[in-house]
């Protein structure tokens, strides 16, 4: 496992043998949210990739390879499936996504100034 980008606060490490096992991505996504100090994770199942946000002060970005190389081998059995996710086990849907930039934009550019501000907020509100 590399890491291909480091910023503060900000990981992202690559490891090829993830790819195409959705279900054990799914997995190690879970587990890696647990550690503590880290803030997000997201493991790409096409790529093979994991971006996570951490904070800085209370994890080191040097350990987190460490920490999520010891939850692969304990996990080595289970990251090995890579069937589909049935539906108990898909992740909730990630909140500032697409949809919501998306929208956002749409209201920005079509609606008066003062629903330009009321809008995307009551939008946000509902699809929580």
């Amino acid at each position: 496992m590399s890491p291909l980008s480091v910023l503060p606060g900000r990981i992202r490490l690559e490891d090829r043998s993830l790819i195409g096992k959705e279900y054990g991505c799914a997995l190690l996504q879970r587990s890696v949210s647990e550690i503590d100090g880290v803030l997000d994770v997201s493991v790409n199942y096409r790529t093979g990739r994991i971006l996570i946000r951490f904070d800085e002060n209370r994890i080191d970005k040097r350990s987190l390879p460490h920490h999520i190389g010891v939850l692969k081998e304990s996990l080595s059995g289970e990251l090995d499936k890579a069937g589909p996710l049935s539906e108990g086990t898909k992740s909730a849907p990630v909140p500032g996504g697409v949809a919501h930039v998306v929208i956002d934009m749409v209201a920005h550019a079509l609606l008066p100034k003062p629903l330009n501000f009321l809008l995307p907020a009551a939008i946000s509100t509902l699809m929580k």
